[in-house]
């Protein structure tokens, strides 16, 4: 689900008019944030995405969560009549391996 423009001034100090964050909430819990992906609109006539931040609660992790939130950022990408997606992974980051892992598996390369 794609956040409503209140909900991203909530996540972001900076200017958020190139930034559209998607997230995932509990149905059950009271629409308890999961996880979050951000898709970065490069603006000036570039045909593509980069898919940045993926992040997922630490009590959520496990359940597939930040699978459906990268394709559900591709998705996006695609839908708005981008060419190509990008992944912002940096590696050899302590707590960026999930992510790394993530995703590698969804067919993203990792560049060292």
């Amino acid at each position: 689900m794609v956040a409503d423009p209140a909900e991203i001034k909530g996540y972001y100090k900076s200017d958020i008019a190139n930034l559209i964050p998607i997230v995932a909430k509990d149905p059950i819990n009271k629409g308890k944030l999961l996880g979050s992906v951000t898709v970065i609109k490069p603006g000036g006539g570039l045909l593509y995405g980069v898919i940045s931040k993926l992040v997922v609660d630490e009590a959520a992790r496990g359940r597939q969560i930040g699978t459906h939130l990268v394709e559900a950022a591709n998705k996006y990408i695609f839908d708005n009549g981008y060419w190509q997606s990008y992944a912002g992974i940096i590696v050899n980051v302590p707590g960026d391996e999930g992510p790394r892992k993530i995703f590698v598996r969804e067919g993203f390369e990792s560049r060292e």
